[in-house]
């Protein structure tokens, strides 16, 4: 393409308008994704009336955000920042901790420009497999646990954890609702199990009548194993 043309293409490209419907749209959208970066910054700084606010609103208690560069949940950002009010609200909001975002390496502006920094993987997390394919996250409340853990070693050095009373609290928390969830996954099985001995109950039943074919394959087998 010649300059002159590609000036030309240039001039064109910068003259085009979108219709008021796709501005509109776009506007909305970058609304939104405002309104979730600050939703998780409200989380991570432990800023309980606006994080109610948002959840009033009908807030999603399990957005997530990477504002700072690093994909990071709600959820998992007031983990990291020991703030077990907050984490108790996002949980009864309900919260889930199978969604889990952070892979557990913190990006940089300079890696998420050029990407020519090595993520360094904080302990716990596996981090990329041996074959390039790109680090998950560790998802439930394992991958919340090792967050506290990795919050600690950031916010205080010198002191153990059973004095930490902020991280005792979020620790607490934690195990608080994993009984909860874990409660709530039994329960469901044990519903589901009703339901299927249920089933299988009328089908044997049904196979198993008088004139049913389950009946007559039992019988042939008895004299089968008799003869």
């Amino acid at each position: 393409m010649a300059e002159d043309e590609l000036e030309d293409f240039v001039s064109m490209i910068a003259r085009a308008r979108v219709s008021n419907e796709v501005e509109s749209a776009l506007n909305n959208m970058s609304s939104s994704f405002k309104r979730e970066d600050d939703f998780c910054k409200a989380a991570e700084e432990g800023r309980v009336d606006d994080v109610q606010r948002y959840l009033s609103e009908g807030f999603s208690p399990n957005s997530s955000s990477d504002f700072d560069y690093t994909h990071i949940s709600a959820l998992e950002r007031a983990v990291m920042t020991q703030q077990d009010a907050v984490v108790g609200m996002l949980f009864e909001a309900r919260a889930d901790p199978m969604l889990n975002k952070f892979v557990g390496a913190f990006t940089t502006m300079a890696a998420a420009l050029g990407g020519a920094e090595a993520l360094e993987f904080v302990p716990g997390f596996p981090g990329p497999g041996e074959d390039g394919t790109e680090a998950k996250p560790v998802p439930g409340f394992p991958g919340l646990f090792l967050c506290l853990e990795d919050s600690y070693d950031e916010i205080d050095d010198w002191s153990h954890p059973d004095e930490d009373v902020s991280y005792q609290r979020t620790r607490r928390c934690l195990k608080r609702y994993r009984g909860r969830d874990n409660w709530e996954r039994f329960r469901r099985g044990y519903e589901m199990r009703c339901v299927a001995m249920f089933w299988l109950g009328i089908a044997m039943m049904t196979s198993h009548a008088e004139d049913g074919p389950g009946r007559a394959r039992d019988r042939v087998a008895f004299i089968e194993e008799l003869s």
